[in-house]
């Protein structure tokens, strides 16, 4: 939830910083009253080679450089950052996966709590849209899908947007979309394109040699 926030004084921020600390030990201590059960195994993927490993965390490096430097001139600059390092992953599939459901849930989440707060700004509202997301993103935690960004919309942008005034709604809406389109953009020309052309390079030169 702290990602892409942004604030003008070191108070504010040690405030808030203060303020989600004080909620995650809350949160701890309502989750201590329910009983313990065992965690499901999950499947694991099969681990990479080092060389590919090695190659990756310089991919990632650089991704996160570029996703930094594009951030500089902007307002909310975690967002660019955090989408490329949510969605980027080792495994091609398991990226464009992430990937796609980042934006489809963004998006989703960001139109759902743009309308109701363009319609109904109300603090009664904000309260039931943030129940209502906290208690359906915990009945589908298990999911495979990556959709955690919808609900984080609703409950973070419901709270931003009622204390905004209504003509700066649409603007964050689509610095939203946008900020995290770039991120996942970014991602896909680093963790995508750039490994398949760095795998045709040895391929090109095995074959310039044979030739």
């Amino acid at each position: 939830l702290g990602i892409g926030l942004s604030f003008e004084s070191v108070d504010k921020a040690l405030a808030v910083l203060a303020l989600m600390l004080a909620s995650s030990g809350f949160a701890c201590c309502v989750a201590m009253l329910f009983p313990e059960f065992e965690p499901q195994e999950r499947p694991r993927p099969a681990p990479l080679a080092p060389q590919t490993l090695k190659q990756y965390r310089y991919v990632y490096c650089a991704a996160l450089a570029v996703a930094t430097l594009c951030s500089f001139s902007m307002d909310h600059a975690g967002w660019v950052v955090g989408s490329m390092a949510l969605v980027m992953r080792p495994n091609r599939e398991a990226q464009l996966f992430r990937s796609l459901w980042r934006v489809v849930s963004v998006a989703v989440g960001m139109s759902i709590v743009t309308v109701v707060m363009l319609l109904v700004p109300r603090i009664e509202v904000v309260a039931a849209l943030s129940l209502v997301a906290l208690v359906v993103a915990g009945g589908l935690h298990k999911s495979k899908l990556y959709i955690m960004p919808l609900f984080i919309s609703c409950v973070t942008f419901s709270l931003m947007f009622y204390a905004e005034q209504q003509t700066k709604i649409v603007g964050v809406y689509l610095e939203r979309l946008l900020w995290v389109a770039i991120g996942v953009a970014i991602a896909y020309v680093f963790g995508v394109v750039l490994p398949k052309l760095m795998a045709r390079t040895p391929e090109k030169q095995c074959e310039n040699r044979a030739a």
